[in-house]
């Protein structure tokens, strides 16, 4: 869970495959997508080819098992991809017999923004595939499954790495 500068409440679906809005301020309450095609759109999208990084608009692309959210100062919304290469073993360990289907893309965990100023955000992959930092398949520069994130004070990112049991730290400047 997140809230944006406005406090409306951001939810990361994860077994959904997208990230939710809840406008607080307004007496309906409504709910909206602002991240992701949904499971079967995602499916669809990898069964077809789609490019994991496109330029399309956020509610446009597949979002891979979205995780923990941020929101800083600026109200740029972090979102953590657990991705789908461990993700049969990450649900099933929370007590669902979920699996993929078989003969589609592994696709690594990653941490993208969206800049919620925007009228229609784009995603800017920050780390993993795509990203500047954290791109390495093997070793201290990958992404296990990635859970949550944080900054602090000084504009660092912290993230929680349960996979590989680490905590990693991504300097303020890579993320400007």
């Amino acid at each position: 869970l997140a809230f944006d500068q406005a406090g409306d409440l951001y939810i990361s679906d994860s077994l959904n495959f997208k990230v939710r809005k809840v406008a607080l301020r307004e007496a309906n309450r409504p709910i909206q997508t602002v991240a992701g095609l949904g499971l079967a759109g995602t499916l669809v999208a990898l069964a077809l080819g789609q490019p994991v990084e496109t330029t399309l608009a956020a509610t446009a692309q597949p979002l891979f098992a979205p995780a923990g959210l941020f929101i800083d100062s600026k109200n740029r919304l972090y979102v953590v991809e657990a991705g789908t290469s461990r993700l049969g073993a990450l649900v099933n360990s929370m007590g669902s017999s979920f699996q993929l289907p078989e003969g589609l893309p592994k696709i690594p965990a990653r941490i993208r923004r969206l800049d919620l100023n925007q009228t229609a955000p784009l995603f800017v992959t920050i780390a993993g595939p795509g990203g500047r930092i954290l791109t390495d398949t093997r070793g201290e520069q990958t992404l296990g499954v990635p859970l949550g994130l944080t900054l602090d004070a000084s504009g660092q990112m912290i993230i929680s790495d349960t996979l590989n049991n680490q905590i990693k730290l991504v300097p303020r400047a890579i993320l400007d």
